[in-house]
């Protein structure tokens, strides 16, 4: 996990050294939804956004690599090996928690 925070860091570093007047701050709650929803467009990690009634923000976050491994390391397994795929319900990244798959 240790190294998932450091790569989510790292791609923070690195976008907001990509930007000429540094990272984007979006204002109120509103916004920072809108701006999250526009990335499913924009970015290829981000894939989709679901909020509903009661409920926080969910965000999906993958990329087609990401689940080609998955689908190689735990479904097909050579020598007909089992992998355990896991998820970490609760894993605090400052503001945001997130759910996070692993295998190993």
């Amino acid at each position: 996990m240790r190294n998932i925070v450091r790569q989510v860091q790292s791609v923070k570093r690195e976008k907001a050294c990509q930007e000429d007047d540094g990272p984007v701050t979006v204002g109120n709650l509103a916004q920072q939804i809108q701006h999250v929803e526009s990335m499913v467009h924009q970015h290829p990690f981000v894939q989709a956004t679901w909020h509903g009634k009661g409920a926080s923000l969910s965000v999906i976050l993958y990329t087609d690599e990401q689940l080609l491994d998955v689908k190689r390391f735990c479904c097909c397994a050579p020598g007909g090996e089992t992998t355990v795929l896991a998820f970490d319900k609760i894993f605090n990244l400052t503001e945001v928690h997130v759910t996070m798959a692993v295998y190993k």
